[in-house]
């Protein structure tokens, strides 16, 4: 991510920026373990880009 990244769909209460980003990562790899993306598709028009991902993942414990 670069250092002006903006997550237009974070959730209540966290920010939209890298570190907002970063803290929804933390939270669903924990309860998530095997979590993983694939890249179905990417696009770019002038300075926005964005991206299709396919997510797999096991649930193994609660989400809280």
């Amino acid at each position: 991510m670069t250092a002006d990244y903006i997550d237009r769909e974070s959730p209540p209460g966290t920010p939209g920026d890298q570190d907002g980003a970063n803290a929804v990562l933390r939270w669903l790899r924990g309860a998530f373990s095997d979590l993983s993306y694939e890249v179905m598709d990417a696009f770019g028009f002038g300075d926005r880009v964005a991206v299709e991902p396919l997510t797999e993942r096991a649930h193994r414990r609660g989400l809280r």
